[in-house]
């Protein structure tokens, strides 16, 4: 469905060059990869956007949010060596901090991305106490 979309909106304005275009559908792919409990190939997506990302140079609210939403899937060490090999680490610094804050890195950090990683590890747990999604059918 993510590809027929991506194709409709290709085919109606003509490129697919533009990173907010590409970021929404490398997220498309993700979360479908993610529902079909395909690791490999939603791990292949969530590097695909995280290149977009580092392009962008901004982190919409619903992308951070499939980001989590795959680390609760994959589990916060994986994510991490994602984003760690990623060029936008900067740009998801407070994601990752929350990460390293589960496995027990603990790094120093300002208190900013501090407060921010301290909302998304609450915003975590809450997403792994949710049932799985697509998984009742």
């Amino acid at each position: 469905d993510a590809l027929a979309a991506f194709d409709e909106v290709v085919r109606r304005f003509g490129t697919s060059e533009t990173p907010d275009l590409q970021e929404s559908v490398a997220q498309a792919l993700a979360k479908a990869a993610l529902a079909e409990g395909d690791e490999s190939v939603c791990e292949e997506d969530v590097r695909a956007m995280l290149k977009i990302l580092a392009k962008l140079g901004s982190l919409p609210k619903d992308v951070l949010a499939t980001l989590m939403d795959v680390s609760v899937k994959l589990g916060p060490q994986r994510m991490r060596e994602l984003i760690a090999a990623s060029r936008a680490t900067t740009l998801l610094r407070p994601l990752l901090v929350a990460l390293e804050q589960e496995l027990g890195l603990a790094p120093q950090v300002a208190r900013e991305v501090e407060e921010v990683a301290r909302d998304i590890r609450k915003e975590l747990a809450q997403r792994r106490a949710r049932p799985a999604a697509g998984s009742d059918g």
